[in-house]
């Protein structure tokens, strides 16, 4: 297991592709056995991504400011 201060760490680009805007991230704790993470990550306004789901999931992911609409809202 490691843990990175945010601050030593730069912004990157995700390493999967579905995106529509220019999203970061930060990552900031990974677990190597098991593949899990978890990530800062920075979103512009307006539709980030296409409909999709995470059924094997292992990531984290933290809203420090902002709001998420999910949906046809």
């Amino acid at each position: 297991m490691y843990i990175q201060a945010a601050a030593d760490l730069e912004w990157k680009d995700p390493p999967t592709g579905y995106y529509l805007g220019e999203v970061k991230e930060k990552i900031l704790w990974t677990d190597h056995e098991t593949g899990a993470i978890v990530t800062l990550m920075k979103f512009p306004p307006g539709p980030l991504d296409k409909k999709h789901r995470h059924p094997k999931a292992n990531q984290w992911d933290f809203w420090i400011t902002g709001k998420l609409k999910e949906g046809d809202h």
